[in-house]
């Protein structure tokens, strides 16, 4: 990274938060061990099951989720439009709005089609 880069995001408010985990990333590799998603834990999954990601994610990011979603017996994804794995305000309200219309489905007992289904989640806000 050039030094006029490097200089310009010290000078960023919120660097130095971000300066202070520098020490927490072998913490963060040893809990994930090898990096790929545990998809046998996930599969004991019981309950009905939303994943949010944001359709700006890096695409390893949301094969993550998607393989999530795929691993989870009743799982249901969304990617919202927009976003990447940092949610907006804007790409909050439309999270929000996910997890609503997923949880009156639930309590409505409307939750087909069983499995996995992922599809990204255009923002009308």
């Amino acid at each position: 990274m050039p030094a006029e880069v490097l200089a310009g995001i010290e000078g960023e408010p919120w660097w130095p938060p971000l300066a202070a985990l520098v020490h927490t990333p072998p913490y963060d590799l040893a809990l994930t061990g090898d990096g790929g998603v545990p998809v046998d834990r996930f599969a004991t999954i019981t309950v009905p099951t939303l994943l949010l990601g944001g359709a700006e994610s890096p695409l390893w990011f949301q094969g993550a989720v998607a393989a999530i979603a795929a691993a989870v017996p009743d799982a249901r994804c969304q990617l919202v439009d927009g976003q990447t794995h940092e949610v907006a305000p804007r790409g909050a309200r439309a999270g929000a709005r996910c997890q609503s219309r997923f949880l009156t489905a639930f309590g409505a007992g409307r939750l087909a089609p069983p499995g996995p289904v992922c599809f990204p989640l255009l923002s009308t806000i």
